[in-house]
C-alpha cells in the first residue's frame, strides 16, 4: 500500500508542470525580514494621500463633522503632497526683480513666505497633525519653465538665457529655493514644517513634449536636453537655500522605457540621468494602470513595474555607485471607459484594485522607496466647470457629493475609495518572513506585539486557489478576523466590496477573487517571540540593456555576494521584447543549466504593445558564488536584457518551506544487475512540487559497482552493494540494495506510470497520455490501452476521446501485468454568453459616441481572441446598409471578462428620420480560439442629440433652408429660442420679441432649434445656407 502511494506522488512529479495548480504560501511569524536597516511597516510612507494640511477642502459641508480626525486618525492616513500653491504664488503674487530681468524679487517673495507662515501659524487646529504631514512639494510647468511668451499674470516671465555664471533654469531654481526657504518654518506658529521631499516639476514632458498643444510658449518645444539642464539648474538652486531638502525629478508621467524599442530609455530616463542624475537625491516618478485605454487593459502592475524599477535602478548603481530611492508620488490607475461620465463605485473599485497590488510590489523595496503617494484628492472642485452636471467631476476624489451620480447635489460623503483605507487601516509591526511559490500571489506579513497582519494580493484577472502555510509560534490565536477587498464583478454597473468576517481557525485554503488582496489578523494572548532572522539584499550586474540576437551568449556577472549556509536566492532577468519572442532563455548559472519557470508577476502583456517585465528564477544557495557568471541565450532574435539582478535571502538558520524535500524513495529498492551491465535507477522526491530535487548519488563499494551523477549503476564484480542517493535539500537518503553477477540480468517491468493520474476534459475533447515504464531499461515496455467506463474511447496509442459526460478510468498495462492509470472526468460543454444591458444602451444619441461595454464567459475549453463591436444599419430584410466597428483585442486569451469599445454615431441620421423599414442595430462578436464565434445583439434607437422627440407642442420655421432670418410660427412671445450646432454646442440664444429673428450669425449647416417657456419645450430642425 505505502509503495502504491508514493508511486501516485512519483506520477503527479510527473506532470506537475500541465496539470498541477497548487499556490503555497509560507508565512514564519518568528523571523524578522530586514532590508539593509528597513523591518517595520512605515504607514508615512504607504498609507498617504494626496493632499495637505493647508487644504481647503478639508472644510465645507460634510457629512462628517470633523473629517481631517474621522480620517486621519480614524483611518490612521498620512499625508501628502502640495502640486499649486507655488505656481499660484509665482503667477500672482511675485513681482520681477527691478534690478534683474527675468528673476523674481526677493523682497516679493519674502513678503509672499511671510503671509504664508502667518496664515498658517494662526490656524491651530492643524497644528497637531503636523507629524502627518511630511510633505511633498511639487512645482507645475507655467510659468515656471522659462520660454519666449512664458509669463506670470503679472507680466514678467523667467529669463530663459544660458550663461556658464547662471545656466539655463538658474533664474527658476532661485526663485523656487528663496520660496521654500521664506514660506516655511519649523512647525506650529513659525510655519508649516519646510517640505521633507522637493519635486522640481510635475510631469514636465506632458507639455513639453508629448502634447504640444499645451505648451504656452510662443517658440519652438524645448530639446530633451534642455528639459534636463533645467532640472539641473534648479536643483542646485533649490539646494542652495535648503541645505537638508532633498531635491529629485523627472516626476515623470509615462515611464514607458520600451517604447519604441527603448528610444525612449535612451532619450528620456538615460538622458535625464546622465545630464541632471548627480544633483538627484531621488528618482520620481508616476505609475499608473490604464484597464480600459482603447479598449484595451494596459496594466503596469506585476512584472511591468518590477522591470521599470530595476532598470532605472541599476543603471543607477552602475553610474553613481549606488541606486538612488523613489519617490512614487503618484499611484492609481485611470480609468478612461469611465471619464467623462458620473460617479460610480466601479470607477473607484478599478483604482483601489491597483493601488493595492503597486502598494505590495513597492513594499518589497523598502529600501528603495521613500514615499509612496495614493492618489486621491480630497474633492476637487478645482476640476469642476458646471456646477449642475454630474459627469463634470474629478474621478480621483475622496468625497463625492451625497446624490450623486444623479445629481451634484448634497453635503459631501467619502467616496468608495475610503475602501483602501478600511483595508489597510490597522497594519503596522515588524516584517517577518514570508514566500509565495506563484508570483501572481503577492505575500507579506507584519507581527506587532501580539497581533499578525497577513497581507496576500491576486495580480492575476481570474480567481486563485491557495493554501495557507502559517509557522513560527506554538501558540492557537485566540481571534481570527479575515478582511478582504475584492470586485462584485467587471461591468460597469459592479462595485467594490470590504468585508471582515471573524474565523474559528486559521484558514488551511482559501479562494483570493481576481485582483482582490486579504488581511488576514491573527490575534495572541501574548507578545509572539521574533527570535530569527531573514537579511535580504540585492545585487547588481556589472552590464545592462543588452541586445539579443539568436543563439549568442550574453554574458554577466554579478558579484559581491556572500554565500550563507541557510538562505535562499532569486536571479531577476528584466526582458523587453516583441510579443510571440521566447521569454525563456537558457540560463546557465556559474556552469550549471537551471529551470526558468513559465510563469511570471501578473498578466501575459498581451494587449501592450511588447512585453517589459522580469522574470524570476530560483537558484539554490550552493550554487552562490561571491562571484556569479550568468550567461543567457536565446532562439531568436530582437529586444533586450535590461537588467540582470540577484536577490539573496539569509537566515539565521534553516526554514522550511511547503516545498522544501522532505523524503525521498528509489524505486525498485533492490535490483540484480550482470558485470559491465548498465541500470538507471529512479529516485522519488517528495512533495512532488519540490523546489529543489536535485539527488546526488554514491557507491558503497566502487568494485561492485559504480554509480554515476544521473543515477545510472555499472556492475563491475561479482558481489553486493549498497547505493545510496542523497537529496541537496535537506540532505535526506534512500539506498537500493544492489547485487552484482556474472550473467546479464533481463530487466522485467515494475512498474508503469500513467502521466497525468487526473485529467478533466470537455465533451468533444481529446487528450494524449503519456506512459513512464520503470525500471526505464526494462527490456520489453509494450502497453495496452483500456477504458472503464463508454463515456471515453482510449486509442492504441493514449489518446482518450470525451464522448459524453462522466467519470472513467483510463488504464495502461505493461506485459508483466504491471499498470498505470488515469482518472479522467468529462464536463458538459458549457457554451459562451455574452451579458449586456440591453435596456441602457437602447437609445443613444446621434451625433455623439457611445461606449459599450459587456461582460462574457467562453465556451469551456476555449479562450478569447477578440471582440468585435458593430453599429448596423438595416433594412427590414436584414441587409447591412452601413456599418461602423471597433475592436477589444485585451481580451485575448481570457476565458471570461469584460469587453468595451467606443462607437460614433456622428452624421447618423436618427431612427425617427429614416425611411420606413430601416433600423439599427449593435452587434457584439467574440471570436474564440476555434474561430467559433459568439454573438449577442442589441437594437438600438438613435435619438436626436438634443432630444427632438421630446416635444410638447409643434412650430413652424419659414424659410428653411435660412439665409439672414427666419420667422416662427405657432409660438408666443413669453418664449427663449435656441440654437445648437449638431455636436450639442449652443450657438445662439435669444428672447422672442416677434416671430422675425435675425440668425446671419450663424455658419452653414444644421441646427437643432428650441422653442422654451419652462413648463412647456418644443423641439425642430433649421438648415442655414448663406
Amino acid at each position: 500500500m505505502s509503495k502504491h502511494f508514493k508511486l501516485l506522488i512519483f506520477t503527479l512529479a510527473i506532470s506537475f508542470t500541465a496539470l498541477c495548480q497548487d499556490i503555497y504560501i509560507d508565512v514564519n511569524l518568528n523571523v524578522e525580514h530586514k532590508i539593509d536597516t528597513f523591518s517595520t511597516f512605515d504607514r508615512a510612507k504607504y498609507v498617504t494621500i494626496h493632499a495637505d494640511l493647508g487644504d481647503s477642502e478639508w472644510g465645507g459641508n460634510n457629512v462628517i463633522g470633523d473629517l481631517m480626525k474621522d480620517f486621519l486618525e480614524g483611518y490612521d492616513v498620512y499625508l501628502g503632497r502640495s502640486t499649486g500653491g507655488v505656481q499660484w504664488y509665482l503667477n500672482n503674487n511675485t513681482t520681477e526683480d527691478p534690478s534683474r530681468s527675468g528673476y523674481a524679487n526677493p523682497a516679493s517673495i519674502t513678503s509672499n513666505g511671510n503671509n504664508i507662515k502667518s496664515s498658517y501659524a494662526a490656524k491651530t487646529g492643524l497644528h497637531k497633525y503636523e507629524y502627518r504631514d511630511e510633505q511633498i512639494l511639487c512645482n507645475q510647468q507655467f510659468p515656471f519653465f522659462p520660454g519666449s511668451g512664458i509669463k506670470t499674470a503679472k507680466g514678467w516671465g523667467f529669463t530663459y538665457s544660458d550663461t556658464p555664471e547662471a545656466p539655463f533654469g538658474t533664474a527658476s531654481g532661485e526663485f523656487y529655493g528663496r520660496f521654500i526657504r521664506d514660506s516655511y518654518g519649523t512647525g506650529g506658529t513659525t510655519g508649516a514644517k519646510k517640505p521633507k521631499y522637493i519635486e522640481i516639476m510635475n510631469e514636465p514632458l506632458w507639455k513639453l513634449a508629448d502634447f504640444p498643444a499645451e505648451y504656452e510658449g510662443d517658440g519652438p518645444l524645448p530639446h530633451m536636453d534642455t528639459i534636463w539642464l533645467f532640472h539641473k539648474s534648479v536643483a542646485k538652486e533649490v539646494k542652495k537655500y535648503n541645505a537638508n531638502s532633498l531635491v529629485g525629478g523627472f516626476v515623470c508621467a509615462f515611464p514607458d522605457l520600451e517604447k519604441s524599442n527603448f528610444q525612449h530609455w535612451d532619450d528620456r530616463w538615460k538622458s535625464f540621468m546622465d545630464i541632471a542624475g548627480a544633483e538627484m537625491d531621488f528618482w520620481a516618478i508616476h505609475l499608473y494602470d490604464m484597464p480600459s485605454l482603447g479598449g484595451k487593459e494596459i496594466y503596469r502592475k506585476g512584472s511591468n513595474v518590477e522591470a521599470t524599477l530595476d532598470m532605472i535602478e541599476q543603471y543607477s548603481v552602475m553610474k553613481f555607485g549606488y541606486a538612488k530611492p523613489f519617490l512614487v508620488s503618484e499611484i492609481g490607475a485611470y480609468d478612461h471607459a469611465g471619464m467623462g461620465k458620473a460617479w460610480s463605485p466601479y470607477h473607484d473599485w478599478v483604482d483601489m484594485k491597483s493601488i493595492n497590488s503597486l502598494l505590495m510590489q513597492f513594499m518589497e523595496r523598502p529600501d528603495k522607496m521613500l514615499k509612496i503617494i495614493n492618489y486621491v484628492m480630497l474633492k476637487a472642485k478645482w476640476a469642476e466647470t458646471n456646477p449642475n452636471d454630474p459627469t463634470n467631476i474629478w474621478g480621483a476624489r475622496l468625497l463625492r457629493y451625497a446624490n450623486e451620480p444623479v445629481s451634484k447635489t448634497g453635503d459631501w460623503v467619502y467616496t468608495d475609495r475610503i475602501k483602501t483605507f478600511q483595508l489597510w487601516k490597522d497594519i503596522n509591526g515588524k516584517r517577518v518572513d514570508t514566500r509565495s511559490n506563484n508570483p501572481d500571489v503577492l505575500v507579506d506579513a507584519y507581527v506587532n506585539g501580539s497581533k499578525a497582519y497577513i497581507l496576500i494580493n491576486n495580480l492575476e484577472l481570474s480567481d486563485r486557489e491557495f493554501e495557507l502555510n502559517i509557522a513560527g509560534t506554538s501558540m492557537n490565536p485566540s481571534s481570527i478576523t479575515l478582511r478582504e477587498m475584492y470586485g462584485t464583478g467587471i461591468t460597469r454597473s459592479d462595485s467594490c466590496v470590504v468585508s471582515e468576517s471573524n474565523l474559528a481557525e486559521i484558514p488551511k485554503a482559501l479562494t483570493l477573487k481576481r485582483e482582490g488582496t486579504y488581511v488576514l489578523i491573527l490575534n495572541y494572548a501574548s507578545n509572539i517571540v521574533i527570535d530569527e532572522t531573514l537579511t535580504e539584499k540585492k545585487h547588481y550586474s556589472d552590464t545592462y540593456y543588452e541586445p539579443i540576437a539568436a543563439n549568442s551568449q550574453i554574458v554577466f556577472n554579478v558579484a559581491g555576494i556572500t554565500p550563507s549556509a541557510y538562505g535562499e536566492a532569486i536571479l531577476r532577468i528584466g526582458l523587453g521584447r516583441n510579443h510571440g519572442l521566447s521569454l525563456k532563455p537558457e540560463v546557465i548559472f556559474n556552469g550549471a543549466k537551471i529551470i526558468v519557470p513559465d510563469n511570471f508577476r501578473g498578466y501575459n502583456q498581451s494587449p501592450r504593445d511588447s512585453y517589459f517585465g522580469v522574470i524570476e528564477i530560483p537558484v539554490p544557495m550552493d550554487m552562490i558564488k561571491p562571484s556569479n557568471a550568468v550567461s543567457l541565450k536565446f532562439g531568436d532574435t530582437g529586444g533586450f536584457v535590461t537588467s540582470v539582478t540577484m536577490q539573496t535571502f539569509e537566515f539565521s538558520s534553516k526554514i522550511m518551506r511547503s516545498d522544501s524535500v522532505v523524503s525521498i524513495e528509489l524505486i525498485p529498492g533492490n535490483i540484480e544487475i550482470g558485470k559491465t551491465q548498465q541500470r538507471t535507477l529512479t529516485a522519488i522526491v517528495t512533495p512532488i512540487f519540490a523546489a529543489d530535487k536535485r539527488v546526488m548519488w554514491s557507491s558503497g563499494n566502487d568494485a561492485i559497482a559504480t554509480v554515476d551523477s544521473l543515477g545510472v549503476v555499472t556492475g563491475i564484480n561479482n558481489g553486493s552493494t549498497v547505493i545510496t542517493a542523497t537529496t541537496k535539500d535537506g540532505g535526506y537518503s534512500a539506498t537500493y540494495n544492489v547485487t552484482v553477477q556474472t550473467d546479464f540480468v533481463t530487466i522485467q517491468v515494475d512498474t508503469v506510470i500513467v502521466t497525468p493520474v487526473a485529467a478533466s476534459i470537455i465533451e468533444g475533447d481529446s487528450l494524449q497520455l503519456s506512459y513512464t515504464v520503470l525500471p526505464v531499461d526494462a527490456a520489453n515496455k509494450t502497453v495496452v490501452w483500456n477504458s472503464t467506463n463508454s463515456n471515453i474511447s482510449v486509442s492504441n496509442t493514449g489518446m482518450v476521446y470525451a464522448l459524453s459526460a462522466g467519470s472513467s478510468i483510463a488504464t495502461a498495462t505493461g506485459i508483466q501485468g504491471k499498470g498505470g492509470a488515469c482518472n479522467v472526468s468529462v464536463t458538459t460543454r458549457i457554451p459562451g454568453k455574452i451579458t449586456i444591458d440591453k435596456n441602457y444602451y437602447s437609445q443613444v444619441k446621434a451625433e455623439s459616441s457611445v461606449q459599450i461595454n459587456c461582460s462574457f464567459t467562453i465556451t469551456t475549453g476555449r479562450t478569447a481572441m477578440g471582440a468585435e463591436f458593430l453599429l448596423m444599419l438595416k433594412d427590414g430584410d436584414g441587409t447591412i446598409l452601413k456599418k461602423y466597428s471597433a475592436y477589444d483585442n485585451s481580451v485575448k486569451d481570457l476565458t471570461a471578462g469584460n469587453a468595451n469599445a467606443s462607437l460614433s454615431t456622428r452624421r447618423l441620421t436618427p431612427t425617427n428620420s429614416l425611411p420606413q423599414g430601416q433600423y439599427y442595430i449593435f452587434e457584439i462578436l467574440i471570436t474564440e480560439s476555434d474561430g467559433n464565434k459568439i454573438i449577442e445583439t442589441v437594437p438600438v434607437e438613435l435619438t436626436d442629440p438634443l432630444g427632438i422627440n421630446d416635444t410638447d407642442f409643434t412650430f413652424n420655421i419659414f424659410p428653411n433652408p435660412a439665409d439672414k432670418y427666419i420667422i416662427l410660427q405657432g409660438c408666443g412671445e413669453k418664449y427663449t429660442v435656441e440654437f445648437y450646432d449638431m455636436v450639442g454646442t449652443l450657438k445662439l440664444s435669444a428672447k422672442i420679441a416677434d416671430e422675425r429673428i435675425d440668425v446671419s450669425s450663424l455658419s452653414d449647416g444644421a441646427y437643432i432649434v428650441v422653442l422654451n417657456n419652462n413648463s412647456n419645450k418644443a423641439v425642430t430642425k433649421l438648415f442655414i445656407q448663406h
